[in-house]
């Protein structure tokens, strides 16, 4: 049977996260380097995963709408740093012929819970951004449904599958982990 470390597909997507890792501080330095040349506080400068509209008309507090975009952006950076820092770990855990470890679960757990929150994150950056129709034919109940439904769009999201796909998984492990436990136990 070949072993993991012989997989060619642990292997590119352990190069690939492991090499993502690495370089996510010096993007989101580059991301951040047209800034500092011009010290314009501009919202399209600092929304570097596209969650807003930014392309809105948001002139009434242009500063408060850019230090609400980079906030955001920046915790989207430092989860997306988190994540991959796991993922790593639990790459590596796989690699080095130890898939069924306690580390692991709780590892892919973490990452099914952040990707979760990011997906919260981007659809309510998506819905404040959007600026609704200010149409006198539009009642308050259309207007709250409309919002509703803004709120609700995140039940179909794939990034909420995929989150608790991951957490289901890492849950299988534990599960697999305390089973191994028991087993080695009565034995």
């Amino acid at each position: 049977m070949k072993s993991l470390k012989d997989n060619s597909i642990v292997k590119w997507v352990y190069a690939y996260v492991d090499l993502l890792l690495k370089a996510l501080p010096i993007l989101f330095l580059f991301m951040l380097f047209p800034f500092f040349l011009t010290l314009r506080i501009d919202a399209k400068r600092f929304d570097f995963f596209n969650l807003f509209n930014v392309t809105t008309n948001q002139a009434s507090h242009p500063l408060t709408w850019a230090i609400t975009v980079a906030a955001f952006n920046i915790i989207f950076f430092i989860f997306l740093y988190l994540i991959l820092k796991r993922l790593v770990v639990f790459i590596k855990n796989v690699f080095d012929e130890k898939p069924f470890e306690e580390a692991n679960g709780k590892n892919l757990k973490f990452v099914g819970v952040m990707v979760i929150v990011l997906a919260v994150l981007s659809h309510i950056a998506a819905i404040v951004s959007v600026q609704s129709p200010k149409v006198a034919d539009l009642s308050w109940g259309t207007e709250m449904l409309i919002s509703l439904m803004g709120f609700l769009s995140i039940a179909v999201s794939p990034y909420l599958f995929s989150g608790l796909l991951l957490i289901v998984i890492g849950e299988v492990i534990l599960h697999g982990v305390r089973m191994k436990q028991e087993i080695d136990l009565t034995v």
